[in-house]
């Protein structure tokens, strides 16, 4: 039997790495990921008991908007939420295996951020501009927002 030691130990891929290696395993459609991935988002925050969920696709940007903040649903102690967006994570109220679409979104965009009452949180890129916030509904609160350079 073959003894192992730390020498044989390899790390571990990030989640954006393991997916970025094979996108064809997390989407269906590697050509154009932008309505697939808010498609997830808005299936996700459906399955994360908000009642109201609205896509706009403004300026290259995707607003996945809720009447609820669907990100923070059934996770403890996030002291980041940029730290949701950078791995894999089960979705168990939703199906076997499934995992939360945000990681897609930070994956695959260019730019993200989440509109929370208010507050723009930078995920990743730049701050969009005022002719996409001003598109932000005013009756939904919480929005997982992201653009993609295709």
């Amino acid at each position: 039997m073959k003894k192992y030691t730390l020498n044989d130990l390899k790390p571990v891929p990030t989640a954006v790495e393991l997916i970025k290696a094979h996108p064809e395993k997390y989407l269906a459609n590697t050509e154009s990921p932008a309505n697939e991935i808010a498609s997830h988002l808005m299936s996700d925050a459906l399955a994360l008991s908000a009642k109201r969920v609205l896509v706009q696709n403004v300026n290259d940007w995707i607003l996945v908007s809720a009447d609820k903040d669907w990100v923070r649903d059934n996770i403890d102690n996030i002291s980041e939420l940029s730290n949701v967006f950078c791995r894999l994570l089960a979705i168990p109220d939703k199906c076997v295996n499934s995992f939360r679409g945000e990681v897609l979104a930070y994956t695959f965009s260019s730019n993200c951020f989440v509109f929370d009452h208010g507050k723009i949180e930078l995920i990743k890129g730049s701050a969009p501009t005022e002719d996409v916030t001003k598109h932000l509904p005013q009756d939904l609160p919480f929005s997982v927002c992201f653009s993609i350079d295709m």
